[in-house]
């Protein structure tokens, strides 16, 4: 999942540091889970799809395009 976190991050143009803002997380914890230190958790990326709507959960959980 982390490799297609950063292929959403790139197509809205975002960085971690605005991501984690948005959602009241701290940078760290995106950071990890883009080096491959951590996961995200289900309440993450339920944060992630409800923030960002034009993010497809199909990409996101199973990797089917398209990204947004």
């Amino acid at each position: 999942i982390q490799e297609r976190l950063k292929h959403v991050f790139e197509a809205l143009d975002i960085t971690i540091y605005q991501v984690a803002k948005k959602l009241g997380e701290n940078p760290s914890k995106f950071y990890n889970i883009l080096n491959g230190r951590a996961k995200p958790s289900y309440d993450t990326i339920l944060s992630l799809l409800a923030c960002y709507p034009q993010i497809s959960s199909e990409f996101l959980l199973r990797g089917i395009p398209p990204v947004l």
